[in-house]
């Protein structure tokens, strides 16, 4: 990712953005894991992840020959939008954008 801010980053520039990279999502990890009480959970909004979010890219670079990192940053940046606008339950996220579900079930 450092290549695209700058492009003729020196390889000891990018082995600092990597240690960086690796600390900051290793914490994340972390803290997540201890907030959330039920490794179901955990399982269950891994697979949401990885279907919401990067299954479309997935399909999208092996099936589409137009596919490039900018349309990929991009579709990245809207999914994650979209699916934390849905909230979420497991970390108290409350929902921003109002989907269809969020209708029916105050109906029912």
């Amino acid at each position: 990712m450092a290549f695209l801010f700058k492009p003729k980053a020196s390889d000891e520039q990018l082995k600092k953005v990597i240690k960086r990279t690796i600390i900051i999502v290793g914490t994340t990890a972390m803290i997540v894991a201890l907030n959330v009480q039920s490794v179901y959970t955990l399982w269950f909004l891994a697979s949401d992840l990885v279907y919401c979010i990067l299954f479309p890219q997935l399909t999208m670079a092996l099936f589409y020959k137009n596919a490039n990192l900018y349309g990929s940053l991009s579709g990245l940046i809207i999914a994650v939008f979209l699916r934390i606008g849905g909230g979420e339950p497991a970390f108290g996220l409350p929902h921003f954008l109002p989907y269809e579900r969020d209708q029916i079930q105050k109906a029912s």
